[in-house]
């Protein structure tokens, strides 16, 4: 590009997102470890569209929660999903109090494409795993229903609920497939 178009460009997109969100896309690239890399390791979020991979990598911040912190308590605002990038999480003391309510409130805990016939909660949450109830997500209002706890560093793509709402509203076959489900390995 010659040197008066960039800055042609630059003029226009003055005072948009555009240039914030191009370079947040540049700078989630150069981690090293794409979004579009770690939903590979989702049995259900790896089919998305490359518009709908984009969609949740644009509005996604990392973080990190070193081994033994929160990443969010029972009660809290339901305000953000998690998709693991690497580390541990774990719903402590949960296990067998989350199947039992969960199951009977909504008929289903997860998607797991490879064996739908039963209704589990996986000791821990690793690469890949997505943690967040879709329908609280996008209704305001809810809260968690568990504890979420790294069990070691663990980083994180964080997406907002707002973001994840649109997201969902935008694509209803994906909101249709996350459902109540709490997580999605």
């Amino acid at each position: 590009l010659s040197l008066t178009l960039v800055v042609d460009l630059q003029w226009i997109l003055a005072g948009t997102r555009v240039r914030e969100r191009i370079q947040h896309c540049h700078d989630m690239r150069v981690l090293g470890n794409s979004m579009e890399r770690v939903l590979q390791s989702n049995s259900l979020l790896r089919s998305l569209t490359r518009g709908q991979k984009l969609a949740f990598e644009m509005n996604a911040s990392v973080e990190h929660a070193d081994a033994g912190s929160f990443i969010w308590s029972k009660d809290d605002p339901t305000d953000f999903a998690v998709l693991i990038m690497e580390g541990m999480a774990v719903f402590p003391n949960a296990v067998a109090k989350l199947m039992s309510g969960l199951i009977k409130k909504s008929g289903t805990m997860m998607v797991k494409r490879e064996d739908t016939r039963h209704n589990y909660c996986p000791e821990v949450f690793g690469r890949g795993a997505w943690v967040g109830n879709a329908s609280d997500l996008v209704e305001t209002g809810g809260v968690r229903r568990n504890t979420l706890k790294a069990t070691s560093s663990c980083q994180f793509y964080k997406i907002k609920s707002r973001a994840v709402a649109d997201i969902l509203t935008a694509n209803p076959g994906l909101y249709i497939a996350l459902g109540e489900s709490e997580f999605v390995l």
